[in-house]
């Protein structure tokens, strides 16, 4: 194949795509969201958006290998059924790069992943408030004073902080502010709470480390005042008593919670194998997803109910 030939070719796929890309957007689009199903989907499958997409896209990919396999076998299909397989798969790649740099997608994975990173480290506390004075050193130790008698109030209360008053403390001049504020705010993000120190109100650094707690959802502490809710929230973190399911509403919540999973596991199944098995008419299996997913909740009732019953 010359370059005008592939060349010419090329433009025809992507003729194709944008024409089966705008066709289909009014059957999957709500409101002006074009990635609305995978949103939808992992919602409903309590899972990532690029995970829906993975099972939504493994079909083309499972078609199209069957196809090889035939060809394998001496069985031909018609160009236009490969164009139709090869040009699905390559629409939902375009669609795996309009998730990946969607913006509210990408935020939810990093909030995601951290908060995954923060409970397999621990319970750590991070202590916010001013630490630059314009009037001069002395000023600047008060600063610093402050912080340390708040995080001798955390030691005398057994939670662990981190403090970057004393992590830095004069050591002015041996980076840029730039580097100290930004080094605060890496230590904040890997942490489960914040206590902000009196006097925030005047530092444009706290404020800036507060946004950033409220944007990750970290719960923030106003010292002294929120003494107790501190000590509350570390006591349900840290005491395995208090995290796990030891009432009979818990348990029975738990049960639910283990039903409905393994529902949504069957249910996923049944669905790659609709689209595997009728590539044409998996969308009237998909139109009634929680209906199904009920269903299958209440036939998974009935026989842990019933264990005869099948």
């Amino acid at each position: 194949m010359n370059t005008e030939t592939y060349n010419k070719l090329l433009d025809e796929m992507l003729d194709r795509t944008r024409e089966v890309m705008g066709s289909k957007s009014a059957e999957y689009v709500r409101g002006d969201d074009k990635l609305h199903n995978f949103r939808r989907a992992a919602e409903i499958m309590r899972c990532s958006e690029t995970e829906a997409w993975q099972g939504m896209w493994m079909k083309h990919v499972v078609s199209i290998l069957d196809q090889l396999d035939d060809l394998k076998d001496g069985k031909s299909h018609p160009l236009a059924l490969w164009q139709e397989k090869l040009g699905d798969a390559r629409n939902y790649l375009f669609l795996l790069e309009a998730i990946l740099t969607d913006d509210e997608i990408v935020d939810k994975f990093m909030v995601d992943s951290l908060v995954k990173q923060k409970q397999e480290e621990g319970f750590v506390v991070y202590i916010a408030g001013p630490y630059r004075d314009s009037r001069g050193p002395y000023f600047v130790g008060k600063n610093i004073e402050n912080a340390r008698q708040t995080a001798a109030d955390l030691a005398n209360l057994e939670i662990s902080f981190i403090c970057p008053h004393m992590n830095s403390a004069h050591m002015d001049g041996l980076a840029t502010d730039t580097y100290w504020l930004a080094a605060g705010i890496h230590l904040l993000r890997r942490c489960d709470a914040v206590v902000i120190c009196d006097g925030w109100r005047k530092s444009q650094g706290t404020r800036n480390e507060i946004k950033t707690a409220e944007s990750l959802d970290i719960p923030l502490f106003y010292w002294p005042q929120a003494r107790d809710e501190l000590v509350k929230l570390h006591r349900e973190e840290t005491n395995p008593q208090t995290k796990g399911a030891t009432s009979r509403e818990d348990a029975h919540e738990d049960e639910d919670q283990a039903i409905r999973a393994a529902a949504r596991k069957i249910l996923w199944e049944r669905l790659r194998r609709i689209c595997v098995d009728d590539p044409i008419g998996h969308l009237d299996a998909t139109n009634n997803i929680e209906s199904q997913l009920d269903q299958i909740v209440r036939d998974l009732k009935a026989e842990k109910a019933n264990p005869k019953t099948k």
